[in-house]
């Protein structure tokens, strides 16, 4: 299954851990997603915050909103 991103966000991974854990090389990761990219997705996943897409990205997985994308 994949994924097509309709609004401009984050990994919500990344940004669990620049708002709670900050640190040194966390600008590293590739963390923003454009409208109209599309990924391909390895399992969707719930918690207590909202529901998430677990996607392949070039040198790791990113945790997308289900918010900010649709399936293709």
């Amino acid at each position: 299954m994949k994924v097509k991103i309709t609004k401009e966000c984050m990994c919500e991974h990344y940004l669990h851990e620049l708002t709670n854990y900050p640190r040194e090389g966390l600008d590293k990761m590739e963390k923003t997603f454009h409208v109209g990219e599309e990924y391909e997705v390895i399992e969707k996943w719930n918690n207590f915050y909202g529901s998430y897409y677990r996607v392949e990205g070039v040198n790791r997985n990113h945790d997308l909103s289900i918010e900010n994308c649709i399936i293709v």
